[in-house]
């Protein structure tokens, strides 16, 4: 197999994309190389059929400037070595784009931003001679690419814009975290962990176009962070960065509502002490059948394991050590047999093996990283 890590932090310093080769069976994680290390590589897709990995580099800077946005990347894999080439790159034109997703045609990828909290005030005159200020905030957006027939990004086909909300406390930004399409590909879901709210939208299949169909608000507070769609039943779950527990969600494609089914602690009674607000959950992975999924909480440097159940609800079967420290991404294997997790403050990749019934067990293969935030296992047969 081949596994490639996306490498990211706010600290200033080297980033870039990882590639390891990785047999399981035969005990191998090795580091091969890592390449662009200017670049912020927050979250990456995999289009396994045409051997192309994609990236956002996540930045609020264009290069050699100040400010400006990030941009999308796409590098080739050799079809014998692994090896990434950068073969197009596209501004973005927003700041920290920190997702992406490709719809089931290939023709459109779209990306979300998370933008910043900054603001610039600037001076402004009235009508009246009168002079007064006005304060500006970064556009927070969804972009939609048009993508070439070789598979490479082309132009922007449209953008959204998630508008900001005022109230006694202020001025809230929205901060779009992930964009996920359901498994027919007709429906988009993007959680803003700014606004509390999760969006779904569908996207024009001949012009890229978006529509915004539902502004469904959660709870004040959670910060809802990553979505994922079940594979085969008509279930949406979505964690939360600011509390310790997941919800579950039933959507429809045809009107693109969602409507919640229930919620599912992510800390057993034994986890769930006064430490339990320094917990932030980060990433979600479902194993292949859809059977079991995973969950990252930092804070407790935890992995949770819950069930799903034939009618959408969690139920939390085991809490165990990530074997690192600060857990940020998950990956499952294509035949759902082990799990890797990338520790981005120890810069550290544990595994675990998978057992029928979802529990997982500490395997000894482990490798050292730079600052792990997402990962893809290439097979040549599958994708993750």
């Amino acid at each position: 197999m081949h596994l490639y890590v996306g490498n990211w932090n706010s600290r200033p310093g080297p980033k870039g994309i990882s590639f390891y080769e990785l047999d399981p069976a035969k005990g191998i994680f090795r580091h091969v190389e890592t390449v662009h290390p200017e670049i912020g590589a927050g979250q990456m897709l995999l289009d396994a059929e045409r051997l192309i990995l994609y990236t956002v580099d996540e930045t609020s800077d264009r290069r050699g400037e100040t400010g400006g946005g990030g941009y999308l990347l796409a590098f080739s894999i050799d079809a014998r070595s692994g090896s990434l080439t950068l073969e197009r790159e596209r501004e973005t034109f927003s700041t920290k784009p920190c997702n992406l997703c490709m719809d089931s045609g290939k023709k459109f990828m779209l990306v979300v931003h998370h933008g910043d909290n900054g603001y610039v005030t600037k001076m402004a005159k009235a009508d009246d001679g009168r002079f007064t200020s006005r304060v500006l905030f970064d556009d927070v957006t969804l972009v939609s690419f048009a993508m070439d027939p070789d598979g490479y990004p082309g132009e922007i086909r449209d953008i959204w814009i998630a508008p900001g909300e005022i109230s006694e406390r202020g001025y809230a930004i929205p901060h779009l975290h992930s964009v996920t399409a359901d498994p027919s590909g007709g429906l988009f879901a993007v959680c803003d962990k700014g606004l509390d709210r999760i969006c779904t939208f569908r996207l024009d299949p001949d012009t890229g176009r978006l529509s915004l169909l539902q502004e469904l608000p959660v709870d004040r507070g959670c910060s809802p962070r990553y979505g994922i769609f079940h594979p085969s039943l008509p279930y949406y779950f979505a964690n939360n960065e600011q509390v310790t527990e997941i919800h579950s969600y039933r959507y429809r494609v045809s009107d693109g509502s969602m409507t919640r089914l229930a919620s599912a602690p992510l800390l057993s009674n034994k986890n769930h002490s006064a430490k339990a607000s320094l917990a932030e959950p980060t990433d979600l992975a479902l194993s292949p059948d859809g059977k079991h999924l995973f969950a990252a909480i930092r804070g407790h440097d935890l992995i949770a394991v819950l069930e799903v159940t034939s009618s959408g609800s969690l139920l939390l079967k085991q809490n165990l050590p990530c074997g690192g420290n600060n857990p940020r991404c998950l990956c499952v294997s294509p035949d759902g047999e082990f799990l890797l997790v990338g520790n981005t403050g120890s810069g550290t990749i544990t595994t675990f093996s998978i057992s029928g019934d979802g529990i997982l067990r500490p395997m000894r293969l482990r490798a050292d990283a730079v600052s792990p935030s997402s990962m893809k296992i290439h097979t040549g047969l599958s994708m993750v």
